[in-house]
């Protein structure tokens, strides 16, 4: 910042000898647009995460650690979000690809940053020279305040998630991140770990000459997934299953690898050398939606679900079938309970046709019995196939069918009498 004068000593007048004043010390907008973005850093970094969650920082929906704060700024007739994200606790450490991080977290492995981006519908900079400059904004900012924060700008089209960023390492040193996702189109090489391993260590040489002149040693660990193949049962003559199938991740520990053929073979790998496996269920899409079929199995157990949920509105069960009870009104406009003929014919089934399931003997069946669960064919499963269609699945006719369920059991119990559908442990 400067100024300049002119005086003339022509010997005029000393009111005439000023003329001119040509003032630089008005900061152009450009210099106002790094000033405010300063000024915002150093208060973020002086109130630090704990002032900052009590100031009313906002917790991302998908993950318990990660907070951000935004505010917005103005340039060249545009508005931008600038938003400071930061963990509140993470001991030092990525979480592994099980864990809910940001996209920038697990391109970069970065904890704290800066994401600036416009104030669009896309979201993101698609003019170069914009996005350019808006990093070179926010770097300097930073960089006045000694923030060794990374900084990122959103780019091209919003499906690609796709970054530029900038980073002061505290020296005459800077490091310039860049992250891309091909979502269609991925070239053929790509889609190959040989491919990737390629195009990874790419980005650390200079020049071709470099690349094949050195040995490079990459650490990383791999993970595959492999799920059943899904066959529609809609035409089956049978119940709704649930489970439509199974997932299995299969896990290698870190490996490190010396060249592309290396990973060329790993690729191949087969799934019984990985050194961790995990299976898990996908299940019907009418356990997760109100939509679709209503009458399968597994849209029942989303009703049943959904009754176990209002159960925890009342005290006693005989809360959703008492008159006395302020919502029943309600409840019974909208909750239908079985007919007493329906009830008897329920009865009898658990009560009064059969007698016992067959016994176990010692050491069958294991597995099953492992199960934290009511056996197969005993009352208390037979009672809960029972509630899944009683009525319409409703917490009311469920309220009714488990108080008659223990008003048979308290009897027997009162009577002496052995409990039918139950089984028989073999004690040696």
């Amino acid at each position: 910042m400067a100024s300049t004068s002119k005086v003339d000593l022509s010997g005029e007048d000393d009111d005439e000898q000023l003329e001119r004043f040509d003032d630089f010390t008005l900061a152009s907008s450009w210099e106002r647009f790094i000033s405010e973005i300063e000024a915002v850093c150093r208060q973020w970094l002086a109130d630090g995460p704990k002032n900052l969650l009590e100031k009313g920082a906002v917790q991302l929906d998908f993950s318990q650690k990660l907070y951000k704060v935004k505010l917005e700024l103005k340039y060249a007739m545009k508005s931008y979000n600038m938003e400071y994200y930061f963990e509140t606790s993470s001991g030092g450490k990525i979480a592994d690809e099980n864990s809910t991080l940001h996209d920038l977290q697990l391109c970069f492995g970065v904890k704290d940053f800066l994401v600036i981006a416009p104030q669009s519908a896309s979201g993101v900079v698609l003019d170069s020279p914009e996005a350019c400059k808006l990093l070179s904004a926010v770097a300097i900012a930073l960089t006045n305040c000694s923030s060794l924060w990374p900084a990122f700008v959103p780019v091209h089209d919003p499906s690609r998630k796709a970054y530029i960023g900038i980073q002061n390492m505290g020296t005459v040193f800077t490091r310039r991140f860049e992250a891309d996702r091909i979502g269609s189109q991925v070239p053929v090489r790509l889609m190959h770990l040989e491919g990737l391993y390629e195009l990874f260590l790419s980005k650390f040489a200079y020049s071709t000459l470099d690349f094949a002149m050195h040995l490079y040693k990459v650490h990383f660990t791999m993970t595959s997934t492999y799920r059943t193949i899904h066959h529609d049962d809609d035409d089956l003559q049978s119940l709704e299953d649930p489970v439509k199938g199974l997932e299995l991740t299969a896990t290698w520990s870190e490996k490190t690898v010396e060249s592309s053929l290396e990973m060329a073979e790993l690729e191949n790998a087969s799934p019984h050398e990985a050194e961790k496996w995990m299976i898990l269920p996908y299940m019907s899409p009418n356990l997760d939606s109100s939509e679709g079929n209503r009458t399968g199995f597994a849209s029942q157990l989303r009703l049943l679900v959904d009754a176990l949920n209002m159960s925890f509105d009342a005290q006693f069960m005989e809360d959703f079938v008492s008159v006395e009870n302020p919502g029943s009104d309600n409840l019974k406009s909208l909750m239908i309970v079985p007919p007493p003929t329906v009830l008897d014919r329920v009865f009898k089934d658990l009560f009064h046709e059969g007698s016992q399931v067959a016994a176990l003997a010692k050491g069958e069946h294991k597995i099953s019995r492992a199960i934290k669960g009511a056996p197969f064919g005993s009352l208390f499963a037979q009672f809960c196939l029972h509630a899944l269609w009683v009525g319409t699945c409703n917490i009311r006719a469920i309220a009714v069918l488990w108080i008659e369920f223990i008003r048979e059991v308290r009897w027997c119990w009162e009577e002496s009498q052995p409990l039918p559908k139950m089984q028989v442990q073999w004690l040696n």
